[in-house]
């Protein structure tokens, strides 16, 4: 027979996979946010870039200059979400882990604190006195 776990030694494993989940769905939502802030930077800088050629007050060597730069700097946010989008593939396979195990001990430790209960009960029926004998009926 294989010794049950006790549920006061499952507690801090149930408390330190809930931290581990956390971590790991705020990582996602981290990359995601930066992400989502990324976008919004390219599209604030293409529309930069429309009201620069709109209002043509530079000149032209200007221009050039700042639409290559808006390139750069688009490509470079583009790349940088790229790069997200892997880190966010590897943080969702660290959550799915760690949500697994963090359920995996909920599960345990509540069938624990189950059998725990149970064998209380079973304890304090056994140490009960005997229910008193009636007498026969007439």
């Amino acid at each position: 027979m294989t010794a049950r776990p006790d549920p006061a030694s499952l507690a801090p494993l149930v408390a330190l996979a809930e931290a581990r989940r956390k971590r790991d769905l705020s990582r996602i939502e981290a990359l995601a946010v930066e992400a989502r802030r990324l976008e919004d930077e390219i599209e604030a800088l293409n529309t930069t870039q429309s009201r620069d050629a709109e209002e043509g007050t530079m000149p032209l060597a200007m221009v050039a200059r700042r639409i290559a730069w808006v390139e750069n700097a688009i490509a470079a946010h583009q790349r940088r979400i790229a790069a997200i989008a892997e880190e966010i593939a590897a943080a969702r396979k660290a959550a799915q882990a760690s949500v697994g195990r963090h359920e995996a001990l909920a599960v345990l430790h509540a069938r624990a604190e189950r059998d725990a209960r149970r064998d209380r009960d079973r304890a304090e029926e056994r140490a009960a006195p005997p229910p008193a004998r009636r007498p026969p009926p007439r």
